[in-house]
């Protein structure tokens, strides 16, 4: 079953879109805490996310575009900004779809079932000695690394190389 993160302000958005999604055979929960959206999304590691533009402490495109330096969920923007420039932005920032409220809930539905099947042709799981690996495991463990070294002083040591790895500065 697939895991979908809504990240939106409005408590009657979210509901609906938890309640659709849950009724159509996904997982589905509400992001809480938007004092800390991005190690809550990679702590939970979502199979997809559902994100708006206007939220709490960090707008979405700008959130999108610190996620993408640490993950490749994919994202679909679900927002009532429906201007050309919110669409190009979201989209360069590394969103793969996005939609306008209101919403059309059965395109909504088609547009994630055509990524998650992308996805999902796509495994991210690899085999190392018989043990399966999560390609977020790797995401998630640097940035527990990242918060246990700044905890000690140390900021901004380790650096994500795209394509590439970590390196340690």
């Amino acid at each position: 079953m697939f895991k979908i993160m809504i990240i939106d302000d409005d408590k009657l958005i979210c509901s609906e879109l938890k309640e659709l999604l849950q009724n159509n055979g996904y997982e589905a929960f509400i992001l809480e805490n938007f004092k800390d959206s991005l190690n809550e999304i990679l702590k939970y590691s979502p199979d997809l996310l559902l994100l708006d533009i206007n939220i709490p402490f960090e707008n979405g495109e700008l959130l999108l575009q610190t996620l993408r330096k640490f993950s490749n969920i994919p994202v679909v923007m679900v927002t009532s900004k429906n201007s050309d420039i919110d669409e190009a932005l979201s989209i360069t920032y590394g969103a793969d779809d996005y939609i306008t409220k209101p919403y059309n809930p059965n395109i909504l539905l088609l547009r994630i079932g055509a990524i998650l099947k992308r996805i999902n042709n796509k495994s991210n799981i690899m085999v190392y000695k018989e043990e399966f690996i999560n390609d977020n495991a790797l995401t998630v463990n640097i940035s527990r690394l990242r918060s246990k070294l700044k905890e000690i002083g140390y900021q901004n040591v380790i650096d994500t190389r795209k394509g590439i790895g970590y390196i340690l500065l």
